[in-house]
């Protein structure tokens, strides 16, 4: 299985192309595994839960207190995620991250935006499928241009 990153400028402009033999032979090539061997996706721990419905769920990480960060997750009617994220923490160089999770009819998570007013606002994650269910590309846009773009080959 082989992966493709092309990362563009701001002006639309091809800013880098890397491809990658993945050796790992999975049976699904699912956004975990994206995220696993080629680019890191920040990603709920599952997209499903046969416990929480209609429910939100917060944890507070281990650690210090300049180091804990407080991650969230937001279960829809029927145990699917409809909103994950995570604060920021003092010692922390990200922000942290808040998503919106939009599914197709299949059930299959097809957009990931960054919820308003949040430091994630203005990213947007599309996921295009095989019929049978693999990531076929990944298009991640910031405030509506496309940014970066991953392809499964």
């Amino acid at each position: 299985m082989s992966f493709k990153a092309i990362t563009y400028n701001a002006d639309g402009s091809i800013w880098n192309t890397r491809t990658e033999l993945i050796k790992d032979t999975a049976a699904i090539y699912d956004l975990y595994f994206v995220s696993k061997n080629f680019y890191t996706l920040p990603l709920p721990p599952a997209f499903q839960s046969g416990v929480y419905k209609s429910q939100k769920i917060e944890n507070l990480s281990s650690g210090t207190n300049q180091s804990q960060r407080t991650q969230n997750l937001a279960y829809d009617e029927f145990g699917r995620v409809s909103s994950f994220g995570a604060t920021g923490c003092a010692l922390c160089t990200d922000k942290g991250y808040q998503f919106d999770v939009h599914y197709t009819v299949n059930n299959q998570a097809d957009i990931m935006t960054g919820a308003p007013e949040s430091v994630s606002a203005g990213k947007k994650y599309e996921i295009h499928y095989y019929p049978n269910g693999d990531v076929r590309w990944i298009d991640y846009l910031v405030n509506g241009k496309l940014s970066v773009q991953i392809s499964l080959l």
